[in-house]
């Protein structure tokens, strides 16, 4: 049996048994953005003004907590995803991240198949920031989230963003960054940027990989959130051993030389996991 998707969604071809479940689950990502949207507006106009205003006047404190009501929100959120059928998800060594993220500030790195992969590990760890499009610091959704987290922005100057960064390390606070800088393509190998090297490197901080699947793929940079996969995808988080960054310190060689090395370890360790 033959069913066409919305929009420009190409023909799929599908099972009786599955047209339930496919119309269901576009019916059920559009529901679950639509609520993306709606907790993003209740925050930005209810519950961060309320803490800027009332609990927590230090920037630090106030982004402390903004963080963790995120952490919580985005926890909700993704079991509210797999709940409806939209996916379903699985981890792996995740204790070693809460574990580490309760003693000091880690340096995630992970890979970048899905638009929502960043939701997902906000979620696994109760503080943590990353670094933001502008676009984000400017949409009525985001702005009020991202601005009371105290993310970093990503349109500042390149060695301030680094610094930033950095400096959010050596505070004990933890980060999450993508290498590739953007979401991938399926069969495409993206060329690695060098931002989470020198961050790294600036910090002195060991880095802790995620390892992130999603099949089938889903929303890619090429796919609208109506481009609904004809099976349910299904994501694994998987936590690998801290990557230690002593031997790319060592020497008199220049940090752009140490970073273009790490950056190309980092490279070969993701191809290779």
């Amino acid at each position: 049996m033959n069913t066409t998707g919305i929009g420009n969604m190409q023909t799929l071809s599908l099972p009786s048994s599955n047209v339930f479940d496919y119309y269901w689950r576009i019916f059920a990502t559009a529901l679950c953005f639509a609520l993306f949207g709606l907790f993003g507006v209740l925050l930005s106009i209810s519950i961060f003004p309320l803490m800027i205003l009332l609990f927590y006047r230090h920037p630090t404190h106030r982004h402390r907590a903004g963080q963790y009501v995120i952490h919580k929100l985005f926890y909700w959120y993704t079991h509210i995803m797999q709940g409806l059928g939209v996916l379903t998800f699985s981890t792996a060594g995740l204790e070693k991240l809460r574990h580490a993220a309760n003693e000091k500030g880690l340096l995630i790195i992970a890979n970048h198949p899905s638009l929502i992969d960043v939701v997902f590990l906000i979620s696994f760890v109760p503080q943590v920031g990353c670094v933001v499009k502008n676009k984000l610091w400017n949409n009525p959704f985001t702005s009020g989230p991202v601005r009371a987290c105290g993310y970093i922005r990503n349109d500042t100057d390149p060695e301030q963003v680094i610094s930033a960064c950095a400096a959010t390390l050596n505070a004990g606070h933890s980060l999450i960054i993508f290498p590739e800088g953007t979401r991938t393509t399926p069969g495409i190998i993206t060329k690695l940027q060098r931002g989470a090297a020198n961050i790294a490197l600036q910090a002195g901080s060991s880095l802790t990989p995620v390892l992130i699947t999603a099949e089938p793929s889903t929303l890619t940079k090429q796919e609208k959130w109506y481009h609904v996969p004809p099976r349910k995808p299904h994501f694994h988080f998987e936590v690998h051993a801290d990557i230690d960054i002593t031997p790319f310190l060592e020497g008199d060689g220049l940090n752009a030389v140490k970073a273009r090395k790490l950056t190309e370890y980092l490279a070969d360790y993701l191809k290779a996991s």
